[in-house]
């Protein structure tokens, strides 16, 4: 098993400028332009789709997808009605969105259009993990505390994740799914979950694995999967503030770890996987030396990074769960 090791400064010198090892980009806030008619301005995760579009899931069950084109302009809202929160989407090769949703339990896959195509897991009913969103209103009058994490100090949320204890049947708060170029889907199960499912290509459950718990091997929020050009499985290993790889089949290749904070999403070219930071920052890991190659960004700053997606040209997106109208920053990739 290789060990990962990021260890880079964790300051943000120039918010117009970056660098991520042999990468610099201009930042561009102001690159999305929000319609009046939206009032909210979260988005959870996006991605640039074949139609050259660009999709985002707001969590927001009146404007769950909204679409814009190339220049950062509204086009349609789609999918009105089918969520309760969006959390994840990705384009499969039909050209259709898997769309997870983090609280009726389920995953859809529907048309661009928004046409509900597909159900997987059952409305409003989450498999038996423990899962307990009271766990801390329990354990406070009791005297028990949560275990604190690095970067979670609040003690709600340490203990409704911490109340995991064991894996369960797909769904419970799911948070992602992807399907590899053979057909099977991979889902990252969840937030009420410690589970990686993976079902073939007809969509039926294969198997699943994962376990609660801070071992390497182990999850506490699987928060993100994606599979990179040697078809190894990358999973966002979010309290735990890693990334582990695994093979396809759950067998431990690598962890990344050391000075990276929560981590929200990932996405990867030909070199680079680019790991997206939920409390602030993006870094890198060269997919041939399986080294960290470069970090940038810091703590409480715009960089924010709950989802981050890639468009051909290789300018980055990342997108913030703070409400805000500059929420999706677009990083310009200059050389």
């Amino acid at each position: 098993m290789k060990h990962i090791e990021c260890c880079g400064e964790r300051t943000l010198k120039d918010e117009n400028r970056i660098t991520l090892g042999p990468n610099t980009y201009e930042v561009d806030r102001e690159w999305l332009k929000w319609p009046e008619e939206l009032p909210a301005y979260t988005v959870l995760n996006a991605t640039w789709a074949s139609d050259g579009l660009f999709y985002a899931v707001t969590g927001k069950k009146e404007y769950p997808v909204v679409v814009f084109d190339k220049d950062g302009n509204y086009i349609k809202t789609i999918a009105a009605g089918e969520f309760t929160k969006t959390h994840a989407i990705f384009e499969t090769k039909r050209h259709t969105f898997l769309i997870t949703d983090s609280r009726s339990h389920v995953v859809k896959e529907i048309d661009p259009e928004g046409n509900c195509l597909r159900t997987w897991g059952t409305w409003n009913v989450p498999s038996d993990t423990g899962y307990d969103t009271e766990a801390w209103a329990k354990m406070e009058p009791l005297g028990l505390k949560p275990i604190e994490t690095k970067w979670n100090h609040n003690p709600a949320s340490n203990a409704k994740f911490q109340s995991v204890v064991r894996r369960g049947e797909p769904f419970n708060t799911p948070c992602a799914m992807i399907q590899a170029e053979d057909g099977e889907y991979f889902a990252a199960d969840g937030y009420g979950n410690c589970a990686v499912h993976i079902f073939d290509k007809d969509g039926n459950l294969i198997k699943s694995w994962g376990e609660p718990g801070s071992e390497y091997g182990q999850f506490r929020v699987v928060h993100s999967v994606l599979l990179d050009k040697y078809n190894r499985l990358w999973v966002s290993d979010r309290e735990n503030g890693r990334v582990q790889c695994f093979t396809r089949d759950g067998e431990l290749l690598a962890v990344a770890d050391g000075n990276l904070s929560r981590i929200g999403n990932c996405t990867a070219d030909d070199k680079y996987l680019y790991i997206g930071e939920l409390d602030g920052g993006i870094t890198i890991i060269d997919l041939d030396t399986l080294e960290c190659a470069g970090q940038a960004g810091a703590p409480k700053t715009f960089m924010r990074t709950h989802g981050i997606c890639m468009d051909t040209e290789g300018n980055l997106y990342t997108c913030s769960n703070n409400w805000n109208p500059t929420n999706i920053t677009k990083f310009k990739k200059v050389n």
